[in-house]
């Protein structure tokens, strides 16, 4: 595969791929230490530590909701998103700069070259980010379910998280 073809001629488009990766790397990282802090802390909640060396349920003790968990971790998705889409509009300026004339690329017999130079890796990294939180999201409700005791968990909890997602629930 020829990523030039994806970048404006002569950019240098291995920097910003690697920044890019560092970015999804970072943001995934941070979004599962989140995850786990808060989890983890409600999860120290649930038991009497204290009274016993084995971990005793307290009474009506109640997890905290899954989508509460996630709350604030996609702050750095959010930032990288916001790169990307400040990248394309970079790359349609970085035609204006000298000897890359963005009449010569308007004159291509190809008229689709300039928009898919300019739009498709930052498409693309939208793409895998959006991909990248739902896959996490998906990790760490299945880990939420399966390790929660089944006594601590609330009903209905993919509902509160679609909620959260499209409805802005509370």
């Amino acid at each position: 595969m020829k990523w030039e073809r994806y970048f404006p001629a002569g950019f240098g488009w291995k920097r910003e791929v690697r920044f890019f990766l560092f970015g999804l790397i970072s943001s995934a990282v941070y979004f599962l230490l989140h995850f786990s802090v808060l989890y983890g802390n409600d999860y120290y909640v649930l038991f009497k530590w204290y009274e016993s060396p084995r971990r005793v349920l307290r009474e009506g003790a109640m997890m905290e909701d899954f989508h509460l968990q996630l709350e604030g971790g996609e702050v750095l998705f959010a930032v990288l998103a916001a790169m990307m889409l400040l990248a394309a509009g970079y790359h349609l300026l970085y035609h204006y700069q000298g000897s890359k004339s963005i009449y010569l690329m308007r004159r291509l017999p190809d008229r689709g070259d300039l928009p898919r130079r300019c739009l498709a890796f930052p498409l693309f990294g939208l793409a895998v980010i959006l991909l990248t939180m739902l896959g996490l999201t998906a990790a760490c409700y299945i880990w939420y379910m399966v390790k929660t005791p089944a006594v601590c968990l609330r009903p209905g909890q993919l509902q509160k998280l679609m909620a959260a997602l499209f409805g802005g629930a509370k």
